[in-house]
């Protein structure tokens, strides 16, 4: 045998060997999981119950890893592929479940359809489909579908949907919709939101397409590319600021206490300062005069008052259309509806 012959056959019989070891182990350890796990294939299993303990209550498991795992009311029905399932408790219920190519850490699933997602610390009930998405303390109930998503301290329920989306904080309920969006402590109810941006809303009955609101309170108006085009019943449309009642019923400033507000605001301290007399210097070359008429009319008014009452300006509510706008000001009336007529509502 030349020198050539033994560096090729050598190494092939090597390799040929520790294939063949690999492949005895294998064989060994899915006929023990078989003798242990009914209906488990290829699997690593730790710690599994299965309520009632009989065999057909055992769910399919294959390429999987269970670790510490309990299976209530399953059936073959119940499904488990290539998973990794940390701390979860699955239940059948008479219902399909599946769970495939996805990684779940103490988490509960009842009557699911999982694929493709990484769920942790969440709650999956009644959910037609959960595909692609990755959720962080969320409550999944009742979903017709949740695609492609991101969430986190979320709630997901009564029919509502939810595609290609992020939402950090927020409820999305009562068969509403969002699609491509970005959600961030939004309250939401038989509502429809594509490609919008919404932060710190409270939406109910409405339709947003491209455009994004902070802040706000919104009720039965549709809004597309940053203006309201219509409404979804006969309600009138509401668009409020979240933040202005609680401006609003701010106790006015004590004295002693600085204000933020304009210098003309009163502070609720005595006045102490004084009109200038007739070509008092302020400065070198700079001089105040005051004419007789002033004088006069200073004498007859005589000193200001020890105290000055604050009065705060009472909320205003102006109509745009069919559109109600409560507590702003004509700023913000003309920032949010643009350049149109506003009556003021009494």
């Amino acid at each position: 045998m030349s020198m050539l012959q033994w560096l090729v056959i050598k190494p092939l019989g090597i390799l040929r060997s520790a294939f063949a070891w690999m492949i005895e182990k294998t064989v060994q350890s899915i006929r023990t999981i078989m003798s242990t796990i009914p209906k488990a294939t290829r699997s690593v299993i730790e710690q599994l119950v299965v309520t009632p303990d009989r065999w057909d209550s055992y769910p399919t498991i294959d390429r999987s890893t269970i670790h510490n795992a309990l299976f209530r009311n399953t059936d073959t029905t119940t499904r488990t592929t290539r998973c990794v399932l940390t701390d979860v408790t699955v239940t059948g219920d008479s219902r399909r479940t599946e769970i495939s190519r996805s990684e779940l850490t103490r988490c509960v699933v009842t009557r699911a359809k999982i694929s493709r997602s990484q769920l942790e610390d969440t709650k999956v009930t009644d959910c037609e489909e959960v595909g692609r998405t990755k959720a962080t303390r969320t409550q999944l109930n009742g979903a017709t579908s949740v695609t492609r998503s991101d969430l986190d301290d979320t709630m997901v329920m009564g029919r509502s949907s939810m595609h290609r989306s992020t939402a950090v904080g927020s409820v999305v309920a009562d068969s509403s919709q969002v699609e491509r969006s970005t959600l961030d402590r939004v309250i939401m109810t038989r509502s429809r939101v594509n490609r919008a941006t919404l932060t710190n809303c409270e939406m109910m009955q409405c339709e947003v397409y491209n455009t994004t609101f902070e802040g706000m309170t919104l009720k039965y108006g549709i809004w597309r590319d940053g203006d309201l085009v219509g409404r979804t019943c006969e309600e009138e449309v509401i668009a409020r600021p979240k933040s202005t009642s609680s401006n609003n019923n701010e106790l006015p400033r004590m004295g002693g206490m600085p204000s933020s507000s304009s210098p003309d605001e009163p502070t609720g301290e005595p006045s102490t300062s004084r009109p200038p007399e007739k070509n008092a210097h302020i400065s070198d070359g700079v001089s105040v005069s005051s004419s007789s008429s002033e004088d006069e009319d200073l004498d007859e008014r005589g000193p200001p008052p020890p105290y000055s009452d604050y009065h705060p300006e009472p909320a205003r509510s102006f109509r745009v259309g069919n559109v109600i706008v409560e507590g702003a000001d004509d700023e913000n009336v003309r920032l949010f509806f643009g350049n149109v007529h506003a009556r003021e509502l009494m």
